[in-house]
């Protein structure tokens, strides 16, 4: 699954938590980042001269595209249990990726809980 430059921006935004205008998702720490990312694999340790929170995310993102794990990223980047205890909803997350995800040819959909 390849997803566009645009569309892997908004997910970094998803993960991160980042608001710029407006957040859409909780707020993920660098350590969180890593914890989420090295469920796919990843070995990274948080530490000294670890880069920015979106620069991580972001290039491993890239990093992850054209395979079929950014698919499972995406899902885990939406599972509801990381928006419980949250202000967020993630409904409004999944709205937000899918007004991107159309111009790659895909749409998130609810399958059961998720």
């Amino acid at each position: 699954m390849r997803i566009s430059h645009e569309t892997i921006n908004a997910l970094t935004k998803v993960l991160t938590g980042d608001g710029f205008e407006k957040a859409v998702a909780p707020y993920r720490t660098g350590p969180e980042l890593i914890e989420f990312f090295n469920d796919f694999g990843r070995l990274d340790r948080y530490g000294p001269g670890f880069p920015s929170r979106w620069h991580y995310t972001k290039s491993v993102l890239d990093e992850f595209n054209g395979t079929d794990t950014i698919k499972d990223i995406i899902e885990a980047a939406l599972d509801p249990r990381s928006f419980l205890d949250s202000k967020f909803d993630v409904v409004n997350a999944v709205e937000y990726l899918n007004m991107y995800l159309k111009y790659d040819g895909y749409k998130i959909s609810r399958i059961g809980k998720f």
